[in-house]
């Protein structure tokens, strides 16, 4: 059996081509869920929900980030990523302008005052909300486990997004 894969990132619908050995070719069409991830600075929380969330929905979804700002991905938390299995050194910190021609259908947003702040067109589309701690400072050993933590409670919360998304 043969799968063929594709989408549009354009469009809201996606396509998997299954041909079978009998020589009949079936189309299953189902929409893609475009999901747009708001931050402040677009460096830790967002980009290690981003990862996650790309894995657990597969290509069942796009995944982009974005903030307030774009101040770079730390460090710290590629580095605590790495330790879980996850490379997102080559994922780029982006601002919301650089994304607002993003055809999302669905906005999670990373803590409170983002949501109240961010000037996005939410009545649309569903929007969700996780009120991850934000970390403040630069390099340490205290950070980097709070980090730690902050990764694996995002982690958490990704499974049971991804899994209520996927119902």
């Amino acid at each position: 059996m043969f799968i063929l894969g594709f989408y549009n990132f354009y469009s809201n619908i996606a396509a998997i081509i299954i041909n079978f050995p009998l020589k009949t070719t079936r189309i299953k069409y189902f929409l893609l869920l475009k999901l747009l991830i708001v931050d402040n600075h677009n460096s830790i929380r967002s980009q290690i929900l981003e990862a996650y969330l790309a894995k657990a929905l597969n290509k069942r979804a796009q995944v982009i980030s974005a903030g307030k700002e774009a101040t770079g991905i730390d460090p710290q938390a590629i580095r605590i990523m790495a330790e879980d299995g996850y490379v997102i050194a080559g994922q780029t910190s982006k601002t919301l302008k650089e994304v607002e021609a993003y055809p999302y259908n669905a906005i999670l947003f990373c803590a409170e005052n983002i949501m109240l702040e961010a000037d996005l067109k939410t009545e649309q589309c569903p929007v969700f909300y996780a009120n991850f701690s934000q970390i403040e400072g630069f390099g340490g050993v205290e950070r980097l486990q709070e980090l730690r933590v902050l990764r694996d409670e995002i982690k958490s919360f990704a499974k049971e997004l991804a899994s209520t998304l996927l119902k």
